[in-house]
């Protein structure tokens, strides 16, 4: 049994989504796009808004957000970014696992942080930017995607870290798991679709 599995990249500005088919040992490239975000206070409705669109619209079976970890800093690596944007990450990170649950993706939900995507994909915790995109393009069989957000470019790092969400996904949790609940939740839509009106 095939399972498609939609993959986040949470960002400030940006966030990205990617969507794969696992089917057996199989990984197949489906979609990706891009989230952009402004920086005004309806950011958060707006998101949450594309994120329920690309759920009901690609009907995912599971879903993996990379996850954000807020780094404290030291005297030898000192922090370079403002706390504030520590919370709006958060801010993000609620929104979209929010979104998730109220569709009904709950139960399939998994989030990760970017290292153990990283070794995942590429056997590297540290692996850079390009070489996650690199080894998302081999175990996916495709030379570019195509993102789906305007002029923006075709080999977004944002798509790649998405999709290499997915990839952890489908290589780390129990795939029959995911097949056990899809199938009872078609038993009882079967079984919801039977009943007689009232």
């Amino acid at each position: 049994m095939a399972i498609a599995i939609l993959g986040f990249d949470p960002g400030l500005k940006v966030t990205g989504w990617g969507v794969i088919e696992k089917e057996g040992s199989n990984l197949t490239f489906l979609a990706c796009g891009e989230i952009e975000l402004s920086g005004a206070l309806s950011f958060q409705g707006a998101l949450s808004t594309e994120v329920r669109r690309i759920v009901e619209n690609l009907t995912p079976d599971a879903c993996a957000v990379e996850d954000f970890v807020a780094y404290p800093g030291s005297r030898k690596r000192p922090r370079r970014v403002p706390a504030v944007q520590d919370i709006l990450m958060g801010n993000v990170m609620g929104i979209i696992t929010n979104t998730i649950c109220t569709v009904g993706l709950r139960p399939n939900m998994a989030i990760a942080p970017a290292w153990e995507i990283k070794k995942a994909v590429t056997g590297q915790r540290n692996a850079t930017k390009s070489q996650v995109r690199d080894m998302v393009r081999r175990l996916l069989n495709i030379e570019r995607w195509k993102s789906t957000t305007g002029n923006r470019k075709k080999n977004s790092s944002h798509c790649a870290d998405a999709l290499a969400a997915a990839i952890w996904y489908a290589h780390s949790l129990d795939v029959h798991k995911i097949i056990e609940v899809m199938s009872s939740n078609r038993q009882v839509d079967k079984t919801n679709g039977s009943q007689p009106e009232s």
